[in-house]
């Protein structure tokens, strides 16, 4: 299971850890009723609240970057400058989707981790990695994984995305299965 910091001076919104083993419900479903509510209303359109989502985690990235080393007590490094240019580089990628990161973290094996959760059981984590791997995590709560490599060609992102919306979106728990 990966494991992720949490970065410093983050505003409020982009705190909340979604991860199933640290946070209530409860939380996770106030911070999106909020979010809907504030939708819902007309004060902001759904694209714009994508938009702003987007640029607020890119602008957060370098945070990321000024964790000491051996931040989660297993000397892990902290994420460099070409990890978060290309956890950046994804996030662009995702803007144009509905896909909306629930939490940016530094990844234990030394990198940045853009993490997705479901209503269901499926989980999913992109990690641009200090080395230059990136790939996606996609697992369930009952310990099944699949990893894929991500692409470099813009073709190829756009199915790994899709990929990714219809694992997420799944009614079945099962990894690669549906």
């Amino acid at each position: 299971m990966p494991s992720f910091a949490i970065p410093p001076k983050e505003p409020r919104t982009i705190i909340i850890d979604t991860l199933e083993r640290t946070s209530a419900e409860s939380s996770v479903s106030a911070f999106r009723g909020e979010a809907a509510k504030l939708r819902r209303s007309g004060q902001i359109s759904q694209y714009l609240w994508r938009r702003i989502k987007m640029d607020r985690w890119i602008d957060a990235l370098p945070a990321l970057c000024q964790i000491g080393e051996g931040w989660n007590s297993y000397a892990s490094p902290p994420p460099n400058g070409d990890s978060a240019s290309r956890a950046a580089d994804i996030l662009k990628r995702l803007n144009p989707t509905n896909l909306i990161p629930d939490a940016i973290r530094a990844s234990a094996e030394g990198g940045i981790a853009i993490v997705f959760t479901s209503g269901r059981r499926n989980r999913a984590v992109i990690e641009a990695l200090n080395n230059g791997e990136q790939f996606l995590l996609m697992y369930d709560l009952d310990g099944r994984n699949q990893t894929l490599d991500w692409p470099s060609n813009l073709d190829e992102q756009g199915k790994i995305l899709g990929v990714l919306s219809q694992y997420l979106e799944r009614h079945t728990d099962a990894v690669g299965n549906s």
